[in-house]
């Protein structure tokens, strides 16, 4: 008798966009990459109920971006121009439903500037922290 078995492994990678000026376009792949994928999927880690463990392969770019105290900074200053630019698009919206998307919004980045601050801006030690827990199997390519 012969089994089969499956692995479902995570993927992350982006290449190496670091510049020496900031607010370039390549840089915002990163931080919309933290903001949407990392940060929730740490959000996902931290419920009690996810007793699965996940394996997640961080590549070696990824990991010295995310590192990087430089990018951690600029990664907050996303963060504060997005929250800027929702409050505009607020005051400016006479929309009910269109006020609900960007209430939304605003909540979701709130949420992600808090658990980056949590995690001491460091998502590599936070993954690390969950590999600990059991919940999570890091692994790197």
């Amino acid at each position: 008798m012969s089994y089969l078995y499956t692995t479902l492994v995570l993927h992350a990678h982006l290449p190496y966009v670091r510049h020496h000026e900031g607010r370039r376009i390549e840089e915002r792949w990163l931080y919309e990459a933290m903001a949407e994928s990392y940060i929730p999927l740490l959000w996902q880690l931290e419920c009690p109920t996810t007793i699965r463990k996940w394996t997640l392969s961080l590549s070696p770019p990824l990991m010295e971006m995310l590192s990087d105290p430089l990018l951690q900074q600029r990664f907050l200053e996303y963060i504060h121009l997005t929250e800027t630019l929702l409050q505009k698009e607020l005051e400016q919206s006479n929309n009910h439903e269109e006020q609900s998307v960007i209430q939304f919004y605003i909540q979701r980045f709130r949420a992600v500037k808090e658990t980056f601050h949590r995690y001491d801006q460091d998502l590599i030690n936070a993954f690390v922290q969950f590999e600990r827990l059991g919940k999570i199997e890091c692994i790197t390519t």
